[in-house]
């Protein structure tokens, strides 16, 4: 790790790699494989950088901050949501490291991002699937109520993980913009899913 990692966010990841067993309990109701939901991440990123990542993938959470990808400003401002906007895919954002990392460490590709805007925080749900299964769009698409459900199961299940009262639990970002300073990314294009849909012909 690098000496930023070790002076200022070595406690946000040790608390994210010793709760992944408890993650993986807290989203068992969500991984399907029969569908193809492999994996289940949640974010909560706040109006001052700060943010608490939790996932069931320990080596993906040590990869993740070790290699500083939480530090890729570019990444998360385009990964910030617009005002009105709920849903987005992996395949409707331009590729970056962070998307790729995900892809070549993982196997990680067609991603549904669920966002939950408050006033000073973001809220990020993301099912996660294989490079391979590009059909799950579809089963995204139609399937929205149920995964929003699940994702209110999660927050009862995962209560004490996503509590960010313990400020330990928090990665700090050093290069960080407040929301209203970010650029406003319509990411949930119909335009850009149905061409998708079309063109991998899964309806």
């Amino acid at each position: 790790m690098n000496n930023y990692v070790e002076s200022t966010n070595l406690s946000a990841v040790q608390f994210s790699l010793e709760s992944a067993k408890t993650m993986e309990d807290a989203c068992s109701h969500i991984i399907d494989n029969d569908v193809g939901i492999i994996n289940f991440t949640y974010c909560r990123t706040f109006n001052n950088g700060t943010r608490l990542y939790l996932c069931d993938h320990s080596e993906w959470i040590k990869h993740y901050i070790n290699n500083s990808l939480h530090e890729d400003i570019a990444h998360c401002e385009f990964y910030t949501p617009g005002n009105d906007l709920k849903y987005t895919l992996w395949t409707g954002f331009k590729e970056d490291k962070v998307f790729s990392a995900g892809r070549d460490f993982c196997n990680w590709w067609y991603d549904l991002i669920i966002y939950e805007r408050n006033q000073n925080y973001i809220d990020y749900f993301n099912f996660i699937s294989h490079t391979d299964n590009p059909q799950i769009i579809n089963y995204y698409l139609n399937n929205l109520d149920k995964l929003k459900q699940k994702v209110q199961i999660f927050k009862e299940k995962a209560s004490d993980l996503i509590d960010p009262t313990d400020k330990r639990k928090l990665i700090v970002s050093k290069h960080w913009k407040s929301f209203d300073k970010l650029p406003k990314n319509p990411l949930f294009d119909p335009h850009k899913t149905a061409d998708f849909i079309n063109k991998t012909k899964i309806l």
